[in-house]
């Protein structure tokens, strides 16, 4: 097989919905089983014949997500008829896939296998982000009675390797820990799989000297942040610099004056950038504006809706005409004809 059929395989595979490493085998061997085989009838009962081959692969993953009756597709051996049209269904698919991936030329299929697959991928994940959301909410680490007490925990002098884990997660380590989340194994739960690749990052970390037992919760922190752990806020906090912060900016002096320098910006953009006349009602809409801005921050990799952009610039103007500022006499002035 060459490097190309590999990569058209893989992506059938990934189209088709299911693994991979299934997938991968099952059209290839459709492929070279219609070579000989027209009668797809023929191709679909050579392949019912053996455990291994795809229309029990295909089944398999049909029960797992689906939980329907077997007997329904396969029964004693053999193809029921509605088994037979729904595997033939997915043969013809696999072969219409085939024909047009083969009408690429190279430069071609290649654009479209990095956008298809990536595409695959970022649903793959959706769905098990899906599953693993599920079956968490039925675990007992779930319980909101288990999340921790931050304010306990904040001023304890050391933590544990395990406790600084459970924390980071958002537990408390009195009830939840290794034991109680389940040992390392097939992927499934979310919780689990990020207990895992914590676990391994913060004993690579102990080893390599990044942090050293007992772990002080300062430099845990610290150190998770800096390779970009998500943390639950409350757990940010037992860093003074994030405490300081936090008073800061929940100043009123402070916020208000933050403010003021926004509607400052802001008109100014308007007015200098965007050309917007504020001596028009506001339910006039100067066609555009708003949305011209909302697209430029979107481009910028920001979202913020036309709706809110127009409130906060009334909103502006109202401040600089109470505030009697140079550029309030600008915003009244009517344009010239």
């Amino acid at each position: 097989m060459t490097p190309r059929e590999r990569l058209e395989s893989k992506l059938i595979a990934a189209k088709l919905g299911s693994t991979p490493k299934f997938m991968l085998e099952a059209a290839e061997l459709i492929s070279e089983q219609n070579r000989c085989l027209v009668d797809s009838d023929l191709v679909l009962d050579c392949l019912v014949e053996d455990e291994d081959m795809y229309p029990q692969m295909i089944l398999r993953q049909k029960v797992l997500y689906e939980q329907i009756d077997p007997t329904v597709y396969i029964l004693d051996g053999c193809l029921t008829l509605e088994g037979r049209s729904f595997f033939r269904a997915i043969l013809n698919e696999v072969q219409e896939m085939r024909r047009s991936l083969r009408a690429l030329n190279d430069d071609e299929f290649l654009d479209v296998y990095r956008r298809d697959i990536l595409i695959y991928h970022a649903d793959a994940q959706s769905r098990r982000k899906q599953r693993g959301a599920s079956r968490d909410k039925w675990e007992e680490f779930n319980d909101p009675s288990f999340d921790a007490d931050y304010s306990y925990w904040g001023i304890a002098p050391v933590w544990t390797e395990e406790e600084s884990i459970v924390l980071s997660l958002g537990k408390d380590p009195d009830h939840v820990d290794r034991k109680s989340v389940g040992s390392p194994g097939p992927r499934g739960s979310l919780f689990r799989d990020k207990f895992d690749r914590r676990s391994k990052l913060v004993s690579l970390a102990i080893e390599a000297g990044d942090l050293s037992e007992p772990i002080r919760p300062k430099n845990f922190v610290e150190w998770a942040i800096n390779i970009g752990f998500e943390l639950p806020q409350a757990l940010k906090n037992i860093l003074p610099s994030s405490r300081a912060i936090q008073r800061e900016v929940s100043t009123p002096d402070i916020h208000q004056n933050t403010l003021h320098m926004f509607y400052r910006i802001l008109l100014g953009v308007l007015v200098k950038d965007y050309g917007f006349d504020f001596s028009k009602p506001d339910t006039d809409d100067q066609p555009g504006v708003f949305v011209k801005i909302e697209n430029a921050l979107i481009g910028a990799g920001v979202s913020v809706d036309a709706k809110t952009i127009r409130k906060h610039a009334r909103r502006a103007q109202k401040w600089a005409d109470a505030a009697d500022l140079p550029i309030a006499t600008r915003l009244r002035k009517k344009p010239t004809t």
